[in-house]
């Protein structure tokens, strides 16, 4: 009697299986990758920026202060300059750096999902809250956390709060939360 349960049993989960299978979306993958490049970061200096070919290369072309472009890609480490570098699209061209000076530049933008810019903190830590300025703190985020996981950043604010900062909204597997954007002590990175 157990015998005939037990294959009935494996017989049904066979059946779920296939009929998952048949369903299943033939876009999933698809739509994932659609999800990592409906990303939309914004890189728009304060000043006249150069263009180049590549990060510390040959300048080619200029962004007008006030000007956004697209950011593409963001570099995790400094280069030789002491800057890290933004690959933008320019002119069609989305093969294209820019310096990131956050003294000069004003970065912001969102998107959804594990395309979006990776938070991560150098020094000190950072406070994940509830909600922006006065929130209720979620945990601290020291550069060991987010060395070792990814806190997508889903938006950062274009303009300033009453605090003075910019906000970000960021998330991971565990959490989400605000936390205050300090170029002194974080980065983003792809």
């Amino acid at each position: 009697m157990n015998r005939k349960i037990l294959l009935l049993l494996v017989v049904f989960l066979l059946y779920l299986s296939f009929v998952s299978a048949e369903n299943r979306n033939d876009n999933d993958s698809k739509q994932f990758i659609q999800t990592r490049d409906t990303r939309t970061y914004w890189f728009e200096p304060d000043v006249t920026y150069n263009v180049r070919d590549a990060a510390v290369g040959n300048v080619v072309g200029t962004v007008s202060g006030g000007t956004a472009v697209p950011a593409m890609h963001f570099n995790d480490s400094v280069s030789s300059d002491g800057y890290r570098w933004t690959r933008v699209q320019y002119n069609n061209n989305s093969n294209r750096w820019m310096q990131y000076d956050p003294d000069y530049v004003n970065l912001y933008g969102d998107c959804s999902g594990q395309g979006c810019p990776i938070l991560k903190i150098d020094s000190q830590s950072a406070r994940m809250r509830e909600s922006e300025i006065n929130g209720d703190t979620i945990i601290t985020l020291y550069p060991s956390t987010t060395s070792n996981t990814n806190f997508w950043v889903l938006y950062l604010s274009e303009e300033k709060y009453s605090d003075h900062y910019r906000w970000m909204y960021v998330s991971d597997a565990t959490h989400e939360g605000w936390v205050q954007y300090d170029p002194d002590l974080m980065h983003l990175a792809n």
